[in-house]
This record gives C-alpha cells, structure tokens and sequence, in this order.
C-alpha cells in the first residue's frame, strides 16, 4: 500500500484588527458594511439608528419603537 502525503490545507486569514486591537468576527464585518449602506441612503442625518432587521430609526425615536436599534454616527453627513 503506497503513502499518500496529505495535501496541505489552505491557511486562514486572520480579520482586520479593530482600532482597540480587537479583531472583528464575520457577523460584526457584514453588520457594519450593511449599516454603512444605509447610512450612506440618508446623509441628512449625523446620526442615525438601525437594527439587525435592517430597520432605520431617527434619533428622536422613543426606545420603546426603536427596541435594540444601535446609533450608528454618519460619516456620510453632509
């Protein structure tokens, strides 16, 4: 029976590290690139709050209706 070498598995790549030295996960890399998509919608507003359904909220929104929205600050705003 001959030997086979096993194939080498390709490497991983590591995330970007955030700006604290903390390395971003995949969810928070598609959560932040589908809210920079929004945020870029409503340049009128400096600051904006979004939820993980993808819902969008003005500041000025009660807690109770925006629920676990996040602010997000618009680096669009113009």
């Amino acid at each position: 029976m001959e030997k086979k070498e096993a194939e080498k598995a390709p490497e991983a790549q590591a995330p970007e590290p955030k700006a604290d030295g903390k390395k971003e996960t995949k969810k928070e890399a598609e959560e932040n690139a589908h809210a920079d998509a929004i945020l870029k919608l409503y340049p009128q507003y400096a600051e904006l709050y979004i939820d993980g359904k993808g819902g969008v909220f003005a500041p000025g929104t009660p807690a109770h209706i925006r629920g676990n929205a996040r602010l997000y600050k618009n680096k669009y705003h113009q």
